[in-house]
């Protein structure tokens, strides 16, 4: 069985204002693309994404959601056509404030990459956030968690790689990642300002040997 990695170093967007927002990322060449965002918004909704090969992002869950932090989504793209090189993300209405980040990932099942994933929304307010709880079964995968807070995230605790923990003047959500041997359980935590939070995580499985048939009869995962 293989691993997930990733193509090129993650891409971090700048912090945008308005109903939508673009970055430009290394041209894409893996299988699976990811994308991670947070807003501080508490009134918006982040909608959709596309891009200039006109892949189909698909929206992991629906945003979770609090009444200062704003929202934080998970959208990714299996089978990916390769060559990605812009993002447009838009959002409902206009934000003041929008963190991205992109995975570009190889070795993905490309069939159904998504194992595990939650969220949680209107999350109390606390100095050390601690996020939805995901149990995937496949090894060699690759876990996305992204907070939104109130406040200014600070730092993730291990095993998670920070990508996008401050960005921007008013508020820094923890957006990280982790790219696993073994398939365990993940609980992310944060440091951050006191305040009021919201998450979300997804896994994402690699390519079994076999294909998609092993897939379907259950065996890797």
């Amino acid at each position: 069985m293989g691993s997930i990695t990733l193509a090129n170093p993650v891409s971090i967007g700048n912090p945008i204002t308005g109903s939508s927002g673009s970055f430009t990322v290394t041209s894409s060449t893996g299988n699976l693309l990811i994308c991670a965002i947070g807003g501080s918004s508490a009134s918006n909704t982040i909608t959709g994404i596309t891009d200039n090969k006109l892949n189909t992002w698909l929206p992991v869950d629906n945003n979770a959601t609090d009444v200062t932090a704003g929202p934080s989504r998970i959208f990714y793209v299996k089978n990916a056509i390769t060559g990605v090189t812009t993002l447009q993300v838009t959002v409902s209405p206009a934000s003041n404030f929008l963190s991205m980040v992109f995975y570009d990932c190889a070795g993905a099942d490309s069939n159904a990459p998504l194992e595990a994933h939650a969220i949680l929304s209107s999350q109390p307010a606390t100095t050390n956030p601690v996020g939805p709880s995901i149990t995937p079964t496949t090894n060699g995968g690759i876990v996305v968690v992204v907070l939104a807070t109130a406040t200014t995230a600070t730092a993730v605790a291990a095993p998670f790689t920070p990508a996008d923990i401050i960005n921007g003047t008013s508020t820094g959500d923890g957006i990280a990642h982790n790219l696993y041997a073994a398939a365990t359980n993940f609980n992310p935590s944060w440091t951050q300002t006191s305040g009021t939070w919201d998450a979300s995580i997804a896994a994402f499985k690699p390519q079994v040997a076999g294909g998609h048939l092993l897939s379907s009869l259950g065996v890797g995962g």
